[in-house]
């Protein structure tokens, strides 16, 4: 193998071709879209040591390229290596703004907080391996409360300060990206700062400590770490679907740690009664738990989100920039903070203000919804085509009984057709968020026995399903 080296100094000119061929390997990896923003811009410098040394246009790129790509690019130079016959080369990032402080200057009012390190006690540490940290973000400080997730969230504080309720089984139930999972590692995090003893893992974890138990032909102590915890945090228990060996196993447990008076907080993405395949004691023990949905957050809510991202990280993100990711993201908190996150970066490597054309940029490859409000838009571009009224008329304070009807049409297939919030539907017709609700449920009455009505609307809905 061909060494980095030639005549006791480096050849400076290997760096920039073991690049250039890793370069080829991620753009078939990661897809032109992605090599473009973060790797393209990325230029080979020689190191010391023979290192390959990555120069990024700012801080803010390297510490996103660094937790995003690091990864893929380590494993495009090491194949560029092999490909070349040279010796392997470690990599590193560097930005051309170091003299710059990595995080911009903070808000007046901001206040430093200093998290813990949450940490697993008193349990062994044999099976620590199949034990997760938790999030540092994961706090109740840092959940915002909305209507969509109130319950969810009063009942694991209430978990976390020792109250009882119920029989102190607890399942958070949502889609994924709406935060069960932030509330059951806040839960956990506030019960390991009263020195208690706390276990959180995934179900997945816990199979897979099963399976290694068995191979160990250490079955009898299995469960022994599980059932010394005053709380126990068990994530995505779907999980446990066609596995009848693990669902046994891990009932026991819950039934063990509420016999003793300790809790158990689970998650899941669809309550027992839907999980397929669950034995019947299983889907009895956990139907059993005290049920607490989240629902998607509501504009206000998600508004509310991403002001508290842009101050938690001092991005530069005017307000009519959050209005309008609040607008285009509904179903996934991890997607706000990514397309947050994406349209500061696009500022910091394009050297532009935050702006609104520059987020829609961001928010046409972050999500497949129409931007803008624009399904809303089109729903009303129907109707009032198919009934010939005028948009103004529609959305005035008219209540004349053609537009009334249209009106509520359209109110119904806004809420239907489309994940937006009653007081976003509300705003696009100029009415109040009570009265759209209604309206909304004055038509799911009228179109279980209005036939006219119901073929009408079923008429609208293929329409629509053809743009929206």
């Amino acid at each position: 193998m061909t060494t980095l080296t030639n005549g006791g100094g480096v050849d400076a000119s290997i760096f920039a071709v073991v690049w250039a061929n890793a370069s080829i390997y991620l753009q078939d990896a990661l897809g032109p879209d992605k090599f473009r923003d973060w790797i393209s811009p990325l230029k080979p410098l020689p190191g010391q040591g023979g290192r390959l040394i990555l120069e990024s246009p700012s801080h803010f790129f390297r510490t996103y390229v660094s937790t995003a790509h690091m990864e893929e690019i380590k494993t495009a130079v090491q194949e560029a290596c092999y490909k070349l016959s040279v010796q392997a080369m470690p990599v590193d990032l560097t930005s051309n703004d170091d003299d710059m402080p990595m995080c911009p200057a903070r808000p007046s009012d901001w206040q430093e907080v200093v998290y813990r390190e949450p940490r697993l006690q008193g349990l062994d540490g044999q099976n620590r391996g199949y034990t997760q940290p938790f999030d540092p973000w994961n706090t109740f400080a840092n959940f915002v409360v909305g209507e969509s997730n109130q319950m969810a969230y009063e009942c694991c504080q209430a978990f976390s300060n020792d109250r009882q309720l119920g029989n102190n089984l607890l399942m958070v139930l949502s889609d994924p990206g709406l935060g069960k999972s932030h509330l059951a590692q806040a839960a956990g995090s506030e019960v390991v700062g009263k020195a208690r003893n706390v276990c959180y893992l995934t179900a997945r974890d816990y199979s897979t400590h099963y399976v290694s138990a068995v191979q160990k032909k250490d079955f009898e102590t299995f469960n022994a770490d599980y059932k010394k915890s005053d709380l126990l945090v068990l994530e995505d228990v779907t999980f446990f679907s066609k596995k009848p060996q693990f669902q046994n196993e891990i009932c026991a447990v819950i039934d063990f740690l509420l016999n003793k008076g300790a809790k158990v907080v689970l998650t899941s993405h669809q309550p027992p009664s839907d999980i397929p395949f669950l034995s019947p004691a299983c889907r009895s023990r956990l139907s059993a738990a005290l049920m607490t949905p989240i629902k998607p957050p509501t504009y206000e809510t998600r508004l509310k989100i991403l002001t508290n991202l842009v101050k938690a990280f001092a991005y530069k993100i005017p307000t009519p920039v959050l209005e309008l990711v609040a607008q285009n993201v509904s179903n996934d908190i991890r997607l706000l903070r990514s397309c947050l996150t994406s349209i500061q970066a696009k500022s910091d490597y394009e050297k532009k203000p935050v702006s609104v054309a520059l987020a829609k940029d961001v928010l046409a490859f972050s999500t497949t919804s129409p931007p803008c409000g624009e399904a809303l838009d089109k729903i009303k571009t129907l109707i009032c085509g198919v009934y010939s009224v005028d948009e103004a008329a529609l959305v005035s304070r008219s209540v004349s009984k053609t537009l009334n009807k249209v009106r509520s049409i359209g109110i119904y297939l806004s809420k239907h057709m489309t994940s937006h919030s009653y007081a976003e539907i509300g705003r696009a017709y100029n009415r109040q968020h009570s009265s759209v609700i209604y309206t909304y449920n004055k038509m799911v009455t009228a179109l279980e026995t209005d036939d006219g009505l119901r073929n009408a609307v079923d008429y609208l809905i293929k329409q629509l399903g053809k743009t929206i």
